[in-house]
């Protein structure tokens, strides 16, 4: 019986055959910056913040550069501010690579939301130990504040500004992003989406809001030329405002069935027509 145990086992073992297990490449690159700020306090500030990225679709006003995405802040002003805000940009280039198999992802992105309470108000500050500790100086600005975003793969703005402003009570939250997706040619996505979410009560200032919309298919070098979209609206007073803005800009690719006369690059478009017979095996020599 153990004997047949044996000769039963061996033969398991010769009919294993080894199989070969292909590793697939996986390469990634990416960069993540994230920032958290909270801020009260009465006195006067300034502030003044820009991120800059590289997104994977080309700037339409210059020939082989890539489109930046660009975020810009600033504040100014005297009195009181309780600020509280979040900002994330991250980049991701995925490239997944096994026999003919070839999926190409790349992901660019920034974001910002604030909560932020501004009052207006005259303050006078000592500084240091000398002259200054005995003669403070005086600070007396009115508010300002300014947020722009812009997208120059699809020759996009966003602004958002207040200025002269004795307070703000503001939510914003903002986005730029762009996307390209690509699975061995037969599948490509393109996306590109700007957005700026804005509620806010404004007393005694003026506010500014602007959308320009570029014409990415005639690569003028400006977007202000012939734009697609062109908004502007200004209020002076006292408001509250609640404005939201959104462009999505999407392009899809799909790889197109082989041509039914295979033998020619483009099909029976790129014969001459005296050469047009009923037969392919006529017109491919």
């Amino acid at each position: 019986m153990r004997l047949v145990m044996i000769i039963l086992f061996a033969l398991l073992l010769t009919t294993v055959e080894a199989v070969a297990i292909e590793i697939p490449e996986a390469k990634i690159t990416d960069m993540y910056f994230i920032s958290e700020d909270a801020i009260n306090g009465n006195g006067s500030f300034t502030t003044r913040s820009c991120i800059r990225m590289e997104g994977p679709h080309v700037d339409h006003r210059v020939a082989g550069q890539d489109a930046d995405m660009m975020l810009k802040e600033l504040k100014h002003g005297s009195g009181t501010i309780d600020n509280e805000a979040q900002t994330v940009a991250e980049r991701l280039n995925f490239t997944f690579i096994i026999d003919d198999y070839n999926i190409t992802k790349v992901y660019a992105s920034v974001w910002m939301a604030e909560d932020n309470s501004m009052t207006y108000s005259p303050v006078t500050i000592p500084i240091g130990t000398g002259y200054y500790a005995a003669h403070p100086i005086r600070y007396d600005s009115t508010l300002k504040e300014k947020t722009c975003i812009k997208n120059y793969a699809t020759e996009t703005s966003m602004q958002h500004e207040i200025q002269y402003a004795e307070a703000i009570d503001k939510d914003l939250e903002v986005l730029v992003k762009d996307k390209y997706y690509n699975n061995t040619g037969l599948r490509q996505v393109d996306v590109a989406q700007t957005v700026m979410n804005v509620t806010e009560d404004v007393t005694n200032g003026r506010t500014h809001l602007g959308v320009l919309q570029g014409n990415t298919e005639d690569n003028d070098v400006s977007a202000w030329k012939n734009p697609v979209i062109d908004i502007q609206e200004v209020y002076e007073g006292t408001y509250h405002i609640d404005q939201k803005m959104s462009l999505y800009w999407q392009v899809e690719r799909k790889a197109s069935a082989p041509d039914w006369l295979s033998c020619c690059y483009g099909g029976l478009d790129d014969v001459s027509s005296n050469d047009h017979v009923w037969m392919e095996s006529e017109i491919c020599i």
